[in-house]
C-alpha cells in the first residue's frame, strides 16, 4: 500500500529520476560559482573581490538580528498578554474558548507560511519578519490557570508568572 501511495505520488509530482541526474552537476557547478577562487599570491584582492559591498552586508545582516529580536520580544508579549483571557480561571469561559482557538491557529501556522502572507500583504521589509515572528502563548495561559489562589484572579499572582516567563516563555514563540 505504501508503494502504491509513493508511486502514485511520484507521478502526481511529475517525479523524474533521469532529469535529477541530469541536474546534478548543474546544480554542483552552482555551488562551486558562489564559492571564492582564493590564491595565496593574491589571497588579500581575492578576498575583498568576493567580499565587495561587505559593509552593505554587515547591515542587512544587523537588520536580520533586529528583526528576529524585535519579532521574538512582540511575541512574547503577544503571547503574555493573550494568556490572561485563555486561562480559565481569569476569564469566562466563552472568552477562554475564543482567544484559545486564536493562540492555536495562531501556533498551528507556520512561520513560514505567516511571512508569505505578510510578505503579500505589506511587501518585503521589517514588519512582515517581525509579523510573521510573532506565536502564541497557550503553553502560558495553561500554566497560569494551574497558579493558586482565589479562583486565580488575585492580581498577587503575577510575581509567579517570572519564572514561568523566563522558563516556558521562550519556546512558547513561533
Amino acid at each position: 500500500m505504501l508503494a502504491i501511495a509513493i508511486a502514485a505520488s511520484a507521478w502526481i509530482g511529475e517525479v523524474s529520476i533521469a532529469r535529477l541526474v541530469r541536474g546534478l552537476p548543474l546544480a554542483a557547478d552552482y555551488i562551486a560559482g558562489t564559492l571564492p577562487r582564493l590564491r595565496l599570491d593574491h589571497f588579500l584582492a581575492d578576498l575583498g573581490h568576493w567580499m565587495w559591498g561587505f559593509a552593505d552586508w554587515a547591515l542587512l545582516l544587523a537588520d536580520t538580528l533586529l528583526i528576529a529580536y524585535v519579532g521574538t520580544v512582540l511575541g512574547g508579549l503577544v503571547a503574555l498578554l493573550l494568556s490572561f483571557p485563555a486561562a480559565a480561571t481569569l476569564a469566562p469561559p466563552w472568552i477562554v474558548t475564543i482567544i484559545r482557538r486564536v493562540l492555536e491557529l495562531m501556533r498551528t501556522v507556520p512561520t513560514l507560511v505567516l511571512a508569505l502572507i505578510f510578505v503579500y500583504a505589506f511587501g518585503l521589509g521589517a514588519f512582515a519578519g517581525i509579523a510573521s515572528l510573532e506565536g502564541g502563548g497557550q503553553p502560558i495561559a495553561h500554566r497560569l490557570a494551574s497558579l493558586p489562589g482565589p479562583s486565580g484572579r488575585d492580581l498577587l499572582l503575577l510575581p509567579l508568572l517570572l519564572p514561568l516567563a523566563l522558563g516556558i516563555g521562550p519556546f512558547c514563540i513561533g
